[in-house]
């Protein structure tokens, strides 16, 4: 297998092996090269050995011309007089026809000069087949079918992501997209562009459009080379057909808000994402998401939020005055409660808090759960039963505003459990938790904000009535497991020999 090195936008040396690949030995001596022309196979090694006397092996500039020799990769070694020493090896996997001579004085000109012709196929596709860094981009290159074009005649430039720039996408992404292969295709060809583009004919904000028919823009500053956004880790990999750039990240072509690519998708004011359809009449429509998906259907065509679109769809709402502002919009649109929300979502709670109410919601902060003992809220994420009853006991089946709240007041949950508030001179509170901003109103209720998670009261049991005095016997954490030592910002649950229990917050 091959290994890709190369220095950023310059010519490299792509060293490699592959499993048939041949050592051959050329011997230097007093002005000669032995043999002096050479056949080889794409992938070979040269050694070069000194017979004696002090060479080289120069296959970059001709000594005798001063002019470079062109050859498809230039290299150049160190010399050696030692007898029997390797001068130098090289592995030639780009094909093409190599002059060399030796620079050391008048060596070339006393005739010490070679030639190696190195037949075989080096495709864009066999860089990227033969490369240790780009398994994954392979396997989408071969389940597209994409193999033989990038075989083919072209030329192409092919934007070539790593492995590791294939796992730096979201887990499970290279999976799916091996399973969506018109998406797969899209985001391959997004990646090529017609024509041999090398490192020095790129300019900053440069546009390219690609194969795919996308726009990809070229920046260029002092940290080097970027598509998009993307770093050039290594540029100028010559191909038969092309040229190769090794990229640190995969690039997505534009996609819509369904996150179709090149998608026909639209977004209303409210931010809900609207598909296009094919409208046949009667009422009849078949909602679509690329242009391709009309393909065999008859109709009108309507383009999602075109105007034939929003006097037709009554689900798109052009009028922001329009949007629905319910109680779990308000939770989802605020960026301190994302913690709420995936609670919210992952009980199944978001449609009854988008239904219509009335409603009450204690709302936590992120601070609030993250004063919770480190775990709980995971653990509570997977012990859903209980998550639910949480947030119950943090809505109220009724409109609440703040002004109807008084100190000493008793209010009842949607989780059957009470809640007690107290107003003082510091504020409202609920439990143990402050009201930090109250009143935010919603089309179905209304949201104050609250500096701790509220805990449901655990049911005491009585084991006896002839115990007088109760004797303390352990405290529980929010999860069950008993306490040993308290930690600040902590609730805990005291129980008695009686079967009482007590709730606590240790600030």
């Amino acid at each position: 297998m091959k290994k890709l090195k190369l220095f950023m936008l310059s010519l490299i040396c792509f060293a490699a092996t592959t499993i048939n690949a041949a050592v051959h030995t050329i011997n230097a001596g007093s002005y000669y090269y032995t043999p002096s022309s050479l056949s080889i196979n794409l992938g070979d090694t040269v050694e070069w050995i000194n017979d004696g006397g002090n060479h080289d092996v120069n296959a970059d500039i001709d000594s005798q011309t001063g002019l470079s020799f062109n050859n498809p990769i230039a290299f150049q070694s160190n010399s050696t007089n030692t007898v029997g020493a390797i001068i130098y090896t090289h592995v030639f996997d780009v094909a093409g026809i190599y002059n060399y001579d030796c620079s050391i004085g008048s060596h070339a000109a006393a005739g010490m000069v070679g030639s190696v012709t190195v037949s075989g196929s080096n495709t864009i596709y066999d860089i990227v087949s033969n490369s240790n860094d780009h398994n994954t981009l392979e396997a989408a290159i071969d389940a597209c079918d994409l193999d033989v074009t990038l075989s083919g005649a072209g030329p192409f430039t092919l934007f070539a992501p790593t492995d590791a720039a294939f796992d730096l996408l979201p887990a499970g992404t290279v999976a799916a997209l091996l399973n969506d292969i018109p998406q797969l295709s899209s985001i391959l060809l997004h990646h090529t562009v017609q024509g041999s583009v090398m490192s020095g004919m790129l300019s900053n904000n440069q546009i390219i459009t690609t194969v795919n028919g996308t726009d990809v823009t070229v920046t260029i500053n002092s940290t080097g080379v970027f598509i998009d956004n993307t770093l050039v880790s290594f540029a100028d990999i010559p191909a038969d057909n092309g040229v190769v750039h090794v990229l640190d990240a995969v690039l997505l072509p534009p996609s819509d808000c369904a996150g179709i690519i090149n998608g026909i998708s639209s977004t209303d004011s409210c931010g809900t994402c609207h598909q296009s359809y094919m409208y046949a009449g009667m009422g009849s429509l078949t909602y679509v998401e690329t242009y391709s998906d009309t393909v065999g259907l008859s109709g009108t065509f309507v383009l999602a939020g075109s105007p034939i679109d929003v006097m037709s769809n009554p689900n798109w709402i052009s009028d922001p005055a329009l949007c629905p502002n319910t109680i779990y919009d308000v939770v989802s649109n605020s960026n301190d409660h994302t913690t709420l929300k995936a609670a919210v979502d992952a009980c199944d709670l978001d449609e009854t808090l988008s239904g219509p109410g009335p409603f009450t919601l204690f709302a936590p902060t992120d601070a609030a759960f993250d004063l919770l003992p480190a775990g709980t809220v995971t653990a509570l994420l997977n012990d859903l039963p209980q998550l639910t009853s949480i947030l119950l006991h943090h809505v109220i089946s009724d409109s609440v505003m703040s002004d109807m709240l008084s100190n000493g007041q008793v209010v009842t949950t949607a989780n059957g459990t009470d809640v007690t508030v107290t107003i003082n001179s510091t504020g409202v509170f609920v439990d143990d938790a402050q009201v930090t901003m109250a009143d935010i109103l919603a089309d179905n209720g209304v949201v104050h904000v609250i500096d701790a998670v509220l805990l449901p009261p655990v049911t005491s049991v009585k084991e006896s009535n002839l115990i007088s005095e109760p004797k303390f016997l352990y405290s529980l954490n929010i999860l069950g497991v008993r306490v040993e030592k308290y930690n600040s910002n902590q609730f805990v649950l005291d129980v008695y020999s009686d079967g009482s229990i007590i709730k606590r917050f240790i600030k």
